[in-house]
């Protein structure tokens, strides 16, 4: 008699097969045996981005910068660049995309003219009008206040605009719909079309690849690829409206700002009540005032590029300004690099120009002797750029006129 006992974690595998003389149905007979616990096995999970924790520091740190916000999801999966502080932009810009207005959305007022497109004279009204967005914004606005002027504008680079994507989605789907009804329209060709003889079975036959249509679709003009564009857009023009808010506000304080920049200043405000005047060296005005007029930031250069300051009624151009607080690096640039209405032809709403403004400030501010007014950088540059060299008039008079 052969006994099979059932195979149990108790069971050692050597009774599996009892003897055949064995009586397995002996009551007195006990084939349990006692055995060790199994052992869990090992698994092998892997581990995501474990490659990436050799990484040395400044190729983190290069990757961190190349993905702008887009590091932050990574800094919350991967350990390696979890540990990678957030740079002052990178910051300010998560936090002010945070910011919800201080009005509700309905209330908020209308975007102000593009200091671009400003017409007309200063005057007190509408310069306060156009401070409309930092009472309705004003959790955000003293957030960007208090950053120094650098940080503001990394944090402006940092917020996509996202029309280039946009524009891609809306070819993407354009390039769906024409593939769709071309294929549709070649089913319908072939099946209409009656076989008559070998060569026209082949044609009826042939199948055209992808890069045949892809072909056909690089061949149409714009307008007849807006054609095939879905009638609604999948998504907003310009990011999200809370996104494209955020912007306008930085930008609007960031062109606020540009007087206090070239007058040498960066001013701070900790509170609204308290301000701190840093001094910034003729260089790294300069630096400043050329991202600021950089395309990707484009504060306006020109008659009103102040029109919504306190200064805005004096019709300083940056150019003017520039001359008038003996910044020579910062004039040559504009010089150099913008027209001469706006740089050498400009001036005051007074009838200044560069070399009366400049010539002013060092006699009535700065106190310097005529003596000293000879050796002066800023007005032999200025002796060979600007025509007139002509006494100041006063601009308060002129402004009472």
């Amino acid at each position: 008699m052969v006994g099979v006992v059932r195979r149990t974690r108790s069971t050692p595998p050597a009774m599996d097969v009892m003897d055949a003389h064995s009586n397995a149905d002996d009551p007195d007979v006990d084939v349990s045996v006692e055995m060790p616990p199994a052992k869990k096995r090992a698994l092998s999970t892997p581990v995501p981005f474990e490659d990436w924790e050799v990484l040395s520091d400044d190729i983190v740190l290069h990757l961190f910068g190349l993905l702008e916000l887009d590091a932050l999801n990574l800094k919350q999966a991967c350990s390696r660049f979890s540990s990678v502080s957030l740079s002052d932009g990178m910051a300010l810009a998560l936090k002010a995309l945070q910011c919800e207005p201080n009005k509700p959305d309905l209330a908020l007022h209308h975007v102000r003219t593009p200091t671009a497109a400003v017409v007309g004279k200063w005057d007190s009204s509408r310069f306060f009008s156009g401070l409309a967005y930092r009472m309705e914004w004003a959790s955000l606005t003293r957030l960007i206040d208090a950053a120094p002027i650098n940080t503001v504008i990394d944090a402006f680079l940092l917020i996509p605009k996202h029309e280039h994507n946009n524009e891609q989605c809306d070819e993407l789907l354009a390039l769906e719909q024409f593939l769709h009804e071309s294929v549709a329209k070649h089913h319908r060709v072939r099946s209409a079309s009656p076989v008559t003889n070998q060569r026209t079975k082949r044609m009826a036959e042939w199948i055209p690849s992808e890069e045949h249509y892809l072909a056909l679709w690089h061949e149409l003009g714009p307008e007849e690829k807006r054609h095939y564009m879905p009638a609604k857009s999948q998504h907003k023009r310009g990011g999200s409206k809370h996104t494209r808010a955020v912007r306008v506000v930085l930008h609007k304080c960031i062109e606020a700002r540009l007087w206090d920049v070239i007058g040498g200043h960066d001013v701070i405000k900790s509170d609204p009540v308290t301000e701190v005047r840093v001094p910034m060296s003729n260089e790294k005005v300069l630096h400043t005032v050329r991202r600021m007029f950089d395309k990707s930031v484009n504060v306006h250069n020109g008659p009103t590029s102040f029109f919504y300051t306190p200064y805005g009624w004096l019709g300083f151009t940056p150019f003017l300004l520039a001359a008038e607080r003996q910044n020579l690096p910062l004039v040559q640039y504009l010089h150099e690099t913008f027209p001469g209405s706006i740089t050498v032809g400009s001036r005051s709403q007074a009838g200044n120009n560069a070399y009366a403004l400049s010539e002013g400030y060092l006699r009535q501010y700065m106190r310097r002797t005529p003596r000293e007014m000879r050796g002066s950088a800023m007005l032999a540059y200025l002796c060979k750029c600007v025509h007139s060299q002509e006494g100041k008039r006063d601009e308060y008079e002129m402004w009472e006129r």
